[in-house]
């Protein structure tokens, strides 16, 4: 089925995607500057660091699907829910850093939890929300477009960011600054959101069967194929996070050069965008599934 062509706005589209430039900060950016940071000043462990993290990762994980079918169930209250975890994630990622809790631990695994959780729920409404926004093809492809090219310019930006500001201040100031302008950013984006938000068509609730959810019918439901799918899927996260996390840490103990760890991490990402056209194009060619063997043993 056809639809006809549609019209968007650049106003509002870019109300749209302008939260993806701070939800970017709430994601691989934080995972690669807490280790360590919390190493290097708080004193913290890294063997502590990586049991914390993963945890919260896997439980995160988990929250997932569940927040998504929450999301479905209570949409009326979505509004509300936008300006909850806007405000929470702000408080939360700037005691990160300056921790507001005097139990360090406990400070580290609650604000890293809602963090994430606020990460995943800004995520899945958001790339929700747009997908309704409009119904043909060339709309949806210039909302998906836009919304990722902002959020690739936020990873960029909040990657290089702490090593630029360090600078001209110290550590904790410059760590202080950090969440106060990702507390700015997300402000203005929720602000911006909302006002998008009105220009949304109506939507009819679904039923409350639609919002069942179960992890072992989703495993039952998966062949070999999507096994298969999943653990490949794995290894694949693996080749990008992995270095992500690690660079902050060699360029200071093996290069001993942190004043360039900015430069790095945004040559790292852009690099990783830049060759994005090629490896397409030589998917095309040589077929997909082989150039994902070949980048994962690269990798």
């Amino acid at each position: 089925m056809f639809h006809t062509k549609e019209t968007l706005k650049k106003r509002r589209l870019l109300a749209h995607a302008f939260i993806a430039f701070p939800i970017a900060f709430a994601g691989i950016p934080i995972f690669m500057f807490l280790p360590e940071y919390y190493n290097a000043v708080f004193g913290m462990s890294l063997t502590t660091l990586s049991a914390v993290l993963f945890s919260l990762r896997v439980l995160d994980a988990v929250c997932d699907p569940l927040l998504g079918a929450l999301s479905d169930k209570y949409q009326q209250h979505r509004r509300a829910a936008f300006i909850l975890f806007a405000l929470l994630s702000c408080l939360c990622f700037t005691s990160l850093f300056h921790p507001l809790i005097p139990n360090l631990l406990l400070n580290l695994c609650l604000c890293v939890f809602f963090v994430t959780f606020s990460f995943s729920f800004f995520s899945i409404n958001v790339a929700n929300l747009g997908a309704v926004w409009k119904k043909s093809s060339e709309a949806k492809s210039a909302i998906i477009a836009t919304r990722e090219l902002i959020g690739l310019f936020g990873v960029m930006i909040a990657g290089a960011l702490p090593s630029l500001i360090e600078k001209s201040l110290d550590r904790s100031t410059s760590y202080l600054l950090y969440g106060l302008i990702y507390s700015t950013l997300m402000l203005i984006a929720i602000m911006l959101f909302l006002w998008w938000m009105r220009f949304l068509p109506k939507q009819e609730h679904a039923s409350s069967d639609s919002h069942y959810f179960s992890f072992v019918d989703v495993l039952k439901s998966l062949n070999r194929n999507g096994r298969y799918l999943f653990a490949s899927y794995q290894l694949t996260s693996l080749g990008s996070s992995v270095p992500a996390i690690l660079l902050v840490f060699y360029s200071k103990y093996i290069l001993q050069t942190p004043s360039l760890t900015g430069l790095y991490l945004l040559v790292y990402i852009l690099t990783s965008t830049l060759s994005f056209p090629i490896v397409r194009k030589l998917s095309h060619r040589y077929g997909f599934i082989q150039m994902w063997m070949f980048s994962l043993l690269l990798a």
